[in-house]
């Protein structure tokens, strides 16, 4: 009987190891497929590095034109001003406020969704979150402008029920934007955190029940420490895009309730100031930032201890 040999040739010399090639192929193959996002990202590199070089230049008076002189003016009178930095605090205020509205609603959302034992409810919650994401800013805007004017559909069922003599005023103030907001980020916060909450066995929560803890004991001590990591992220999303909204302001406001993205449209689409309006960006810029670089190092810090 002939006798199989399973000894391993090694390649000649010069035709390389066929890991390497592997290797070196895959990062070739990696470069090009960054290609398109490098792209994009050079993009809003040059985008952004424009916008800086613009706000240090000043409008000629009279005119919508930019002189070519360099100048801190644009921000000396930023800081000089009173009312932008209000806005601008006011703008983080508000976003941070429908940011918390936002996680304690996605939160036990997702939880119920990802506990579900049944696949009918789990695939109905799924719809009704990404609803809103395919029907657009403007349809939820508009929607919203229907149910909360004063014979809109929310003010018509607290009048029939008796909860209310008057209409309240949900429209052109704060009540009415930070409403459709919320609803708009709900489904980005409770999509992002279905996972984290996916990665908890259900049998951690079954056996300390069993240990005689409490519901709200499990969620203290073992929910919430194995999901902070998410619960970050979600934040830092959540606030970046309500510090950015400008639809919702625009359309329920009506004008009166003015978010940063407000101002520096106003600046640029009426005013025609884009110096100006270059360093309110650059200054929302910079807050959106700090928040995210801050958020990150508190999630690192969290992933360290949990």
């Amino acid at each position: 009987m002939a006798e199989i040999s399973l000894t391993y040739d090694a390649p000649p010399e010069g035709t390389g190891d066929i890991g390497m090639d592997y290797q070196t192929l895959t990062g070739r193959t990696l470069c090009f497929l960054l290609l398109p996002t490098m792209a994009l990202l050079l993009v809003f590199f040059v985008s952004y590095l424009s916008f800086i070089v613009e706000s240090f230049h000043e409008l000629v008076p009279g005119l919508a034109m930019v002189g070519d002189e360099w100048t801190l003016n644009s921000y000396m009178r930023f800081l000089s001003d009173p009312l932008y930095p209000s806005f601008l605090w006011e703008s983080i205020w508000r976003s941070a406020e429908m940011t918390v509205i936002t996680l304690v609603i996605a939160y036990p959302l997702a939880y119920f969704t990802v506990r579900t034992r049944s696949n009918a409810i789990r695939y109905i919650i799924m719809i009704v979150m990404l609803v809103p994401l395919l029907a657009g800013g403007i349809t939820i805007a508009y929607a919203w402008i229907i149910m909360l004017g004063n014979v809109g559909l929310v003010n018509s069922v607290l009048k029939a029920t008796g909860l209310i003599d008057y209409p309240i005023k949900f429209l052109y103030c704060w009540r009415g934007v930070i409403i459709s907001v919320v609803h708009y980020l709900v489904p980005f916060a409770a999509l992002i955190l279905l996972g984290p909450i996916q990665n908890i066995p259900r049998s951690l929560e079954e056996a300390a029940i069993s240990m005689g803890a409490t519901k709200l004991k499990v969620y203290v001590k073992i929910i919430f420490p194995l999901t902070v990591s998410g619960v970050i992220e979600t934040v830092s999303l959540t606030f970046a895009l309500a510090l950015s909204s400008f639809l919702f302001p625009l359309l329920l406001g009506g004008g009166r309730v003015k978010m940063m993205s407000n101002i520096i449209y106003e600046k640029i689409a009426i005013s025609y100031d884009l110096p100006f309006a270059a360093v309110l960006a650059i200054m929302l810029l910079l807050v959106s930032l700090a928040t995210v670089i801050g958020l990150a190092r508190l999630q690192k810090f969290f992933e360290q201890r949990y």
